[in-house]
């Protein structure tokens, strides 16, 4: 029969047969050694990615003081740690104190330490980042995409604002981007006339779902960029938070959200710029790039450089967009910040 930790890397793996296995050999440690603290784990973990509250509840009530470390540290191999820190949250256990407070605290450290090293190859293929899309993006979506970049408008209303849409060669970046990592989770801070949106859901079918954070949408755009979406056949997709990046991506995180893919194209000033890049590293999985447009201004360039120096975030630059995911383990210590540029060298 298998042990608890024989599960631990059947349910890691991601391979289907193996989780399904996986499953069916934890139901029955559930009835042999329901008191193990790495089944509790599991359990309570599959019982939150089911929605099962209250089966997760019954699963929390069983760990005491003891068995906090095992607990946690199962619960992190199977990442989890994000969907228990939110399920704790909304249920409130940061009132009750006790173990079950002091677990949801061990979870919210581990995702703000952020202490992993990425243990795969660069995902992309540098040489086909600037490739033109051509044929590869869809007709109606190739139009459109072209009407807002040359008229500076889409299919809805004429919007106060014109301009301010990613040039061609920048979209194409991204389109190719998309198309190499095809993220299923994309977060957009920045969204105006959704062009980079269009070029980025149009290069790859599998996209679940993208989320845009732009607080100007109804004042400034005028729904723009969700009309234009929708025209594309994207509309689906989209989901809109029309807050400030400052309070939609620590609502993110709190609710236990991850993406495969950021892109960071809003205000610019550096005060804005390092904050959505620090949120972008929380809500960043090991296998998670994000990407920031605009790299030739000062304020960008110097929250990049300061997320490469201290956060250990390396990558590359295609035409005017950066793309970067955290390279190396970098605690977050008092002692341990480097300065970093805040301006480019002269040359």
């Amino acid at each position: 029969m298998p042990t608890a930790s024989d599960i631990l890397a059947m349910m890691a793996s991601g391979n289907p047969e193996q989780v399904r296995a996986g499953k069916r050999a934890l139901a029955e440690l559930e009835r042999t050694s329901p008191d193990d603290p790495m089944v509790i784990a599991h359990s309570c973990h599959l019982a939150v990615c089911e929605d099962r509250s209250d089966d997760a509840m019954r699963w929390l009530a069983k760990i005491d003081a003891s068995q906090v470390d095992p607990f946690f540290h199962t619960l992190s191999v199977l990442g989890g740690l994000r969907r228990v820190a939110s399920f704790l949250r909304r249920a409130g256990a940061e009132r009750d104190g006790g173990t079950i407070a002091a677990l949801l605290g061990l979870c919210h450290q581990s995702i703000y330490q952020r202490d992993w090293t990425a243990t795969e190859p660069w995902p992309l293929d540098n040489s086909r980042l600037s490739r033109p899309v051509g044929d590869h993006m869809p007709r109606a979506s190739h139009d459109l995409a072209r009407r807002i970049s040359e008229t500076g408008q889409g299919m809805g209303d004429a919007t106060p604002i014109a301009g301010g849409e990613v040039p061609w060669a920048d979209g194409t970046v991204l389109f190719n981007l998309v198309a190499q990592l095809r993220p299923r989770r994309i977060l957009e801070i920045g969204f105006a006339k959704g062009l980079s949106t269009l070029f980025m859901l149009s290069a790859w079918d599998g996209v679940e779902s993208h989320t845009v954070v732009d607080p100007l949408q109804w004042s400034a755009y005028r729904f723009n960029g969700v009309k234009n979406v929708t025209a594309a056949g994207h509309g689906d997709k989209l989901r809109l938070i029309q807050l400030p990046s400052s309070l939609a991506m620590p609502t993110l995180l709190a609710d236990g959200e991850s993406f495969d893919l950021i892109f960071i194209d809003g205000s610019h000033c550096f005060e804005h710029t390092i904050l959505e890049a620090l949120y972008a590293d929380l809500l960043a999985e090991w296998h998670t790039v994000v990407a920031f447009h605009d790299y030739h201004m000062e304020p960008v360039f110097a929250a990049i450089e300061f997320m490469r120096l201290n956060r250990g975030w390396a990558g590359l630059v295609a035409a005017d967009v950066a793309i970067l995911r955290r390279d190396r383990a970098k605690p977050n210590l008092q002692n341990d910040y480097v300065p970093f540029s805040t301006a480019r060298p002269k040359t």
